[in-house]
């Protein structure tokens, strides 16, 4: 029997190959969509606060609206707080409502009022001339009604309220507060608050133009009244007592019935600071480097202390690097005697001015704004210079240091800086030998000095070179 097989071969078709991604290719589309959801997500999330932020700007402004038309239906005398220290001012609204919190359905809302006298020019300003022997011409009420932190989240209405009458001699006596910067130039939007420090009354008003007029003050010979000035972005002012260990420069307030009397006070912006102590060839801060700081606005001086001035920033110990979030302009100072450790000869602060090394000033600018306190390394083979005259620093004096035997090794010439002092090795990159090098100093009306310092390794010499005048 014969069988017969017949093979077949199975065949499929084969599907023709689809292009894929490379990588590169996919992650410069996974790049797109990433920039793509990230835009989106950041244009939803603004758009939603600005929705947010939109309804509380109406709540607020639905708020001061609704306090401001109840002061609006009050009589003219009643328009004022019970604690009001200013008599023409004083009203019915509690003391309460000078600042308080309101909760609506979609926030809390913070509400400021204030109400200050107005002497009108128009029938001359007390103490001018003409003088206006009544200048409690109306009152000026301004509502803040904020939801944040930022400026921008605040409503303000202001209104003016006149009395239906002919104006009324007020009694007591009257203040004129006038606040300008150190340069002299006037600052508005104060807020300035007048309290008695005995029976707690208070009266606050706004500078326009630097100033502020209080009107009706219950007279206190005594200075009981206390003067405080704040503004966002400056420093806090306020008057203090006379005591033991203080005679403060803004003193608190005498008020006397039937005069009129003008006060001053200097405010002005804050800045952040940054004060750190450094090597005078490396850029890293020396972290182990402890020190005590204090300056800024001069409050007083301490009687109890041989009239030492006390400042704003009382001295207090630092490590390393320390900031100043609200530094107030004025002088600032390193207790030399607290610089720690002594593996360092701390030279001075690099921007000192004056005749201490160890101070320097933040002006009303605000810059600069970084100091930083030199140090030198006295495991360092060098020689720090200080040249003096009976007693005095001689600055830009000359100081020549080279090797006597060959001078092309070293031969180097520096100025002294404004207290007198150089330093040699002048440079990170310049080295110099455990051995003697003479030094030549010249200085414009004295005569020349020399000498030699014989220096050792790993050591920094000190030399002090006296110069007698011509």
């Amino acid at each position: 029997m014969t069988f017969s097989f017949l093979t077949h071969r199975s065949t499929r078709m084969r599907r023709p190959a689809l292009p894929a991604f490379t990588l590169v290719e996919a992650l410069v589309l996974l790049s797109i969509f990433s920039i793509i959801t990230v835009t989106f997500y950041s244009v939803y999330s603004n758009s939603a606060w600005f929705a947010i932020d939109t309804r509380h700007r109406l709540s607020a402004v639905a708020v001061a609206n609704q306090e401001m038309e109840k002061l609006r239906n009050l009589s003219y005398e009643d328009v004022g707080f019970d604690d009001e220290a200013s008599l023409p001012l004083r009203g019915i609204l509690p003391s309460s409502d000078r600042e308080k919190t309101i909760m609506r359905s979609n926030g809390t809302f913070t509400v400021k009022t204030i109400i200050q006298n107005i002497d009108d020019p128009e029938d001359g300003l007390a103490g001018g001339s003409p003088n206006d022997a009544v200048p409690n011409d109306s009152k000026r009420v301004r509502i803040d009604v904020s939801w944040g932190a930022s400026e921008s989240q605040t409503v303000r209405l202001v209104s003016r309220f006149v009395p239906d009458g002919i104006e009324m001699i007020s009694g007591g006596g009257n203040v004129v507060v006038n606040v300008n910067d150190s340069s002299g130039e006037a600052v508005s939007t104060v807020l300035v608050r007048i309290t008695h420090l005995v029976n707690g009354t208070t009266t606050e008003c706004v500078t326009e133009n630097g100033s502020c007029l209080f009107i009706g003050l219950e007279e206190a010979t005594d200075r009981h009244y206390k003067v405080s000035l704040s503004k966002s972005g400056y420093e806090s002012v306020e008057t203090r007592s006379v005591t033991a260990s203080l005679d403060p420069v803004d003193k608190h307030l005498t008020i006397l019935a039937g005069f009129l009397q003008t006060v001053s006070f200097a405010m002005d912006k804050t800045y952040s600071i940054r004060i750190r102590p450094k090597e005078i060839f490396g850029s890293d801060t020396l972290d182990t480097v402890r020190y005590t700081l204090f300056g800024g606005r001069l409050l007083g001086t301490d009687p109890s202390n041989a009239n030492k001035n006390v400042y704003a920033v009382p001295e207090a110990e630092h490590t390393g690097s320390f900031s100043i979030a609200s530094a107030t302009p004025g002088t600032y100072f390193v207790n030399r005697d607290s610089l720690t450790p002594s593996t360092n000869e701390y030279w001075k602060i690099d921007r000192a001015e004056g005749t201490d090394p160890f101070s320097f000033v933040l002006d009303v600018s605000g810059t600069p704004n970084e100091f930083t306190i030199l140090a030198i390394d006295r495991a360092r083979t060098g020689v720090f210079f200080t040249v003096t005259s009976s007693g005095s620093p001689v600055p830009e004096a000359s100081v020549r240091v080279f090797d006597p035997i060959d001078p092309t090794q070293y031969d180097t010439t520096i100025l002294t800086d404004q207290f007198g002092r150089a330093y040699f090795p002048h440079e990170a990159s310049s080295t110099m030998l455990p051995q003697a090098y003479q030094y030549e100093v010249k200085g414009v009306g004295y005569q020349d000095g020399s000498g030699t310092a014989t220096l050792v390794l790993n050591e920094m010499k000190s030399e002090e070179v006296s110069l007698n005048p011509l």
